[in-house]
């Protein structure tokens, strides 16, 4: 179903810790082709899947690492599971 919500999400983020051990998530810059540090996570950038982030914080530690930057990098796993309910609590079925 085209317009149906979905019930399921799985999404990755990169999350960045500096030498302060202040975690931020990296956002995509739009006045270029990189990322930058934000404290706001709905602002993260997220990937659809496991292996688009690893290739992603791969490169950033390389960046990191050129550029003298002491930073942990790594992903989360963001997990969204969305149940329907009837009025009166009970679990909503939903019938295909």
């Amino acid at each position: 179903m085209e317009n149906e919500i979905i019930r399921h999400e799985r999404k990755f983020f990169i999350v960045e810790k500096d030498s302060e051990n202040i975690e931020q998530v990296l956002q995509r810059y739009y006045g270029g082709s990189g990322f930058q540090r934000t404290s706001q996570v709905q602002n993260a950038y997220r990937f659809n899947d496991e292996e688009s982030v690893k290739k992603a914080v791969s490169l950033q530690k390389q960046m990191n690492e050129f550029l003298n930057e002491e930073a942990e990098t790594y992903y989360m796993e963001e997990v969204i599971e969305r149940k329907a309910f009837n009025g009166d609590g009970t679990e909503y079925i939903v019938k295909e």
